[in-house]
């Protein structure tokens, strides 16, 4: 996963959601990030405060203060690295499982 961000003035930043951007996070709202990316309940604020620390954690952005920081944002966002893209759901449907090879022994 990764965080990016569009400053503005149009400079845009990405970084990695590293195990401490993580822990960052679930520290600061007190709820695990299954609870807080939860569909039903979750908030734009979430995903600008895990863009931040992902931004800070990799020495990529110098403001210490998060609310600061949105002052100087046009817009950020979480999504996938390109490594972690799943496979396209026809492919994972459409291909047969592997034949396991065979025991049986062959009479010659």
């Amino acid at each position: 996963m990764k965080a990016t961000a569009i400053y503005q003035d149009g400079t845009k930043k990405e970084a990695p959601i590293v195990p401490r951007v993580t822990v960052m996070t679930e520290r600061h709202f007190d709820k695990g990030m299954g609870e807080l990316f939860d569909l039903e309940n979750v908030r734009a604020e979430y995903g600008y405060y895990v863009t931040w620390a992902a931004l800070y954690v990799a020495k990529l952005e110098d403001e210490k203060e998060y609310e600061t920081w949105l002052d100087k944002i046009k817009d950020a966002g979480i999504g996938l690295d390109e490594d972690d893209e799943p496979e396209p759901e026809e492919e994972k449907l459409g291909k047969p499982s592997p034949k396991a090879p065979s025991r049986k022994k062959s009479s010659s």
